[in-house]
């Protein structure tokens, strides 16, 4: 029995992310690849495992999930990217991601985690990728600084909360010691020993790198 469910995948030469992630969609009733100008297999091995593949140049992620709700002809209302319900929510760009924009009615949440294979392609893909994700960060924050909400860093509307704690780190000093602090001790990542060291260490590199960008700008 297949769960009436449509889940939507962006790629842009994904192939070998795709030959493991595709089959453990198989409980999902149908799948979509939403293809971003892939030189490598992405269409073929996405097609081999059972999933519609529609082409569709990125801009952002938040306009790639959006233009995907409500153009690549989903047979369901409730999608998995994160799972949310097609007609109630709505993405924003958000640094180098997205932010829930827009939603209509409750949050909860997965108990099981979203994995997330952040160095599958290797060391050389992931600084590639972060020196563009910092460069869009640095120019959020220049563009549209978010404003102090003190009372929204302690709100239940996650969407508010992650909007004013943003707002927040952008001003605070020594940011790449605080992120090291925070993914090291507060999240927990020495119990990961040597692994958990170096991730940390990779998030104060990544907070150091927007912070250089932001003051280059400003020159």
């Amino acid at each position: 029995m297949k769960i009436s469910l449509s889940v939507v995948v962006l790629a842009c030469d994904e192939e070998s992310n795709l030959r493991r992630c595709l089959p453990a969609l198989a409980f999902a009733d149908e799948v979509v690849v939403v293809n971003d100008r892939s030189v490598d297999s992405t269409v073929a091995v996405s097609e081999t495992n059972g999933a519609r593949v529609v082409s569709h140049e990125m801009q952002s992620f938040a306009d790639q999930r959006n233009w995907a709700m409500a153009e690549a002809g989903l047979k369901h209302s409730w999608i998995l990217q994160r799972l949310v319900h097609r007609d109630r929510v709505e993405y924003a760009p958000a640094g180098h991601g997205e932010c829930v924009s827009r939603a209509d009615g409750r949050f909860e949440y997965l108990k099981e985690p979203f994995l997330h294979y952040n160095f599958s392609k290797g060391w050389a893909d992931w600084f590639e990728r972060h020196n563009r994700y910092s460069t869009r960060e640095a120019e959020r924050i220049l563009q549209a600084l978010p404003s102090l909400d003190w009372a929204g860093c302690c709100s239940l509307d996650p969407v508010r909360r992650r909007t004013a704690l943003r707002g927040l780190s952008y001003r605070l000093p020594a940011r790449s010691l605080l992120r090291f602090i925070y993914v090291y001790v507060v999240r927990a990542g020495f119990l990961d020993g040597r692994a958990g060291l170096t991730y940390a260490k990779l998030q104060a590199m990544y907070e150091t790198m927007i912070t250089l960008k932001v003051n280059e700008a400003k020159l």
